[in-house]
């Protein structure tokens, strides 16, 4: 994983990364997180940032900690959520092997994290979310839909020809337009903004939480405002909005 990466987004957080909280209309996040509420319970926030989730989860446990890989990031949650005495903030690369030494958690939030095209970088992000949780432990997972990317490009397509483009034209304003797009595309690794992020089919989610120890309890979309996907999107977009996957899924 990248750290410096991480490091200089830092700059401009919430102009480069999406928040996923923020931005989910329906309110899908929250309403899940409360099904899981332990009060004398831990919970950890796995790739934290720069601590969007922190608040809601330190008002739900006893015990949060916030993780992240950039420590640039950390201190940037840290300044925003330090009143939280019952938050600690630590500084961990998950896709390596050392184990942390805290309390086992309840539950866990792993937002956006999964999201790296290397699939190794992956499968050892998941099996340490693993080992940070009590058998029986649950995982609240945030993750892009490959199926919304297809949906949201077919739709960009449709706003192109109504605006008089021919049908190459409009395919080389979609996420599919360098050579060798529309092959990575079928690893489900899809560009946002000029950066390679893995996004999943729901099957294809199903799959990989069950090889890495996990059951899935439950499946949900996230949806959006199209200008998450598009600048000043047209209001006949209308919907299906663009989603993300949330997926719930408790340790074998």
């Amino acid at each position: 994983m990248d750290r410096q990466y991480w490091d200089n987004v830092s700059a401009d957080y919430d102009g480069q990364i999406h928040d996923s909280l923020g931005s989910d209309v329906q309110g899908v996040i929250a309403r899940c997180v409360l099904q899981y509420v332990s009060p004398g319970g831990v919970a950890c926030d796995v790739g934290c940032g720069v601590g969007k989730y922190v608040p809601m989860l330190a008002k739900q446990f006893a015990r949060v900690y916030a993780i992240d890989l950039s420590g640039k990031l950390l201190e940037q949650a840290r300044r925003a959520h330090g009143e939280l005495t019952n938050v600690r903030f630590m500084q961990k690369d998950l896709s390596r092997g050392s184990r942390l030494r805290i309390r086992k958690a309840h539950f866990a939030v792993c937002a956006n994290v999964l999201i790296m095209p290397d699939a190794n970088v992956r499968r050892a992000i998941l099996r340490n979310v693993a080992r940070l949780l009590v058998r029986g432990g649950h995982v609240l997972i945030v993750i892009p839909s490959m199926e919304s990317a297809l949906y949201a490009q077919q739709r960009l397509m449709q706003w192109c020809a109504r605006a008089g483009q021919s049908l190459h034209e409009a395919r080389r304003e979609g996420s599919f337009a360098r050579p060798g797009d529309a092959a990575k595309a079928i690893e489900g690794i899809v560009r946002i903004d000029g950066a390679a992020t893995k996004h999943y089919l729901r099957e294809e989610a199903v799959v990989t939480l069950r090889d890495a120890g996990f059951d899935p309890v439950s499946i949900d979309k996230i949806e959006y405002d199209w200008t998450t996907e598009f600048h000043n999107p047209p209001r006949w977009l209308g919907t299906p909005l663009p989603w993300d996957w949330l997926f719930v899924a408790r340790k074998q």
